[in-house]
């Protein structure tokens, strides 16, 4: 048996609707954590679609030892110059930007 690949998401706007259920659906991948900067909505994510781990602190995510690739989803009006800093060479980071 191949062991699933964690996968942590930030971004939860398209995240949510095409991350999540994509990698949820691939058979060797498991997204084990969300974040959204507000915590309450992290969870609600997280238990509407079966996540174990919620955060509103991007370390943390980074942190989890289950988690051995990001995806992240920003939008155009948002500039983030903390995931690079937090990430290691040891995570998968996939940076995606939606069309306008």
């Amino acid at each position: 048996m191949i062991s699933k690949i964690g996968i942590a998401v930030i971004g939860t706007g398209f995240g949510q609707k095409v991350h999540i259920p994509g990698l949820q659906a691939h058979p060797q991948t498991e997204v084990v954590a969300v974040y959204h900067r507000d915590l309450d909505k992290a969870k609600t994510i997280a238990t509407n679609h079966h996540i174990p781990h919620a955060f509103d602190q991007v370390e943390t995510i980074i942190a989890l030892p289950e988690v051995a690739g990001v995806t992240i989803q920003r939008r155009h009006s948002c500039t983030l110059k903390w995931p690079s800093k937090s990430f290691t060479p040891a995570n998968i980071c996939c940076w995606k930007n939606p069309p306008l």
